[in-house]
């Protein structure tokens, strides 16, 4: 058994651990900055890992589909994502998301980009194994 002066401080500890958990938005958010630095960094394979085996993209696109299409646009230039707005809704187990980026493509070693789009997304997130996944993306209009 644990002595009252034993239990308090790992009350508190448990506490504080408690206090600095991200809650489900932030996670949701780390999960796809990571996603936009690993497709600016060039790098689709990572990019891709954010991905749920059930991904439902815009006009039917699936998981193999997407990864088809990623690597296809990466072998053309860099890609720059510059995120103009994101609003998060977040639950336990799924979050919705709506994101409004800038797109910028350049090929070889220009420095200004080949080609800007505006894009804005809604994007369906769920939880699985404790770790946020894209179960569908659609462009919003």
């Amino acid at each position: 058994m644990f002595s009252r002066q034993a239990t308090f401080p790992l009350v508190g500890l448990v506490l504080l651990l408690g206090c600095t958990s991200e809650n489900p938005e932030a996670q949701v958010k780390r999960a796809f900055v990571r996603c936009v630095q690993d497709l600016e960094a060039g790098d689709g394979r990572a990019a891709l890992e954010v991905l749920g085996p059930a991904f439902e993209g815009p006009e039917g696109l699936d998981r193999d589909g997407a990864r088809l299409y990623l690597l296809g646009l990466l072998q053309q230039g860099r890609i720059g994502i510059t995120v103009v707005q994101s609003r998060i809704e977040a639950g336990e187990q799924e979050a919705f998301q709506e994101v409004d980026v800038l797109l910028t493509r350049r090929g070889g070693r220009t420095l200004l980009p080949d080609e800007t789009s505006r894009q804005s997304f809604q994007i369906r997130w769920e939880r699985r194994k404790g770790a946020w996944k894209v179960k569908s993306l659609q462009n919003r209009s």
